[in-house]
């Protein structure tokens, strides 16, 4: 079985979807403005190094906390709907899934932003799987707590294996599936395929095509 697998956010996107989130979310409830501090804090906290990855994300999404899985995916809709699909997908992106799924690839997206949004890239027909990083729900509602690990890097390595025997794939085509990416994060995604894009990208790297997408 031969894979497709894609980045999302300044691959797929123009924008980083996870930033876009908070901004679209305080446009539909003001009341969001209210986690401002926190999530500037989140940031500077991590690039000073005194959160790592999962902390500073945590803290990023704390307005999470307490909001029911219900409104979380009606947000989250209409953030696709009207942000995602219509302001930040690449349409190069959207085009080259598309001719993926028609050669017979399986399309995957393998992402660090939250599966709860990202989850909406399966309405789309050229779409098999999603793999984001995932988020703790108790009773109904989330508590802004991570499962497991940032779905970065290597992690996004371990999530496909993951994938891959959950779903009893033992057939995976390592030589004729694809790898799409905006950022070297990604090399050991792009080191496990056969064929590797860079996205948008002044680095240039051996055995690894450069594509421009608008």
């Amino acid at each position: 079985m031969k894979f497709a697998i894609f980045d999302v956010d300044l691959t797929l996107t123009c924008k980083d979807t996870f930033i876009e989130f908070y901004k679209f979310l305080c446009k539909e409830d003001k009341r969001f403005y209210l986690y401002f501090n926190k999530v500037l804090k989140s940031g500077l906290m991590y690039l000073f190094g005194f959160y790592d990855e999962k902390k500073s994300k945590e803290q990023y999404l704390s307005f999470l906390k307490g909001v029911s899985v219900e409104t979380v995916d009606k947000l989250s809709q209409k953030f696709f709907d009207t942000y995602i699909t219509k302001k930040l997908l690449y349409k190069d992106a959207l085009i080259e899934m598309e001719r993926r799924k028609e050669e017979g690839y399986k399309v995957i997206l393998i992402s660090a932003s939250p599966e709860f949004y990202l989850n909406k890239f399966n309405q789309l027909c050229s779409v098999n799987y999603v793999l984001g990083t995932r988020y703790e729900v108790c009773d109904g509602f989330y508590t802004g707590k991570m499962i497991g690990y940032n779905n970065k890097g290597k992690e996004k390595v371990l999530r496909f294996e993951e994938f891959l025997r959950s779903n009893n794939i033992e057939n995976f085509d390592h030589k004729n599936s694809c790898m799409y990416s905006d950022s070297l994060n990604d090399l050991p995604l792009l080191e496990l395929v056969g064929n590797g894009f860079l996205i948008n990208s002044k680095k240039k790297i051996p055995n690894i095509i450069n594509l421009n997408w608008k």
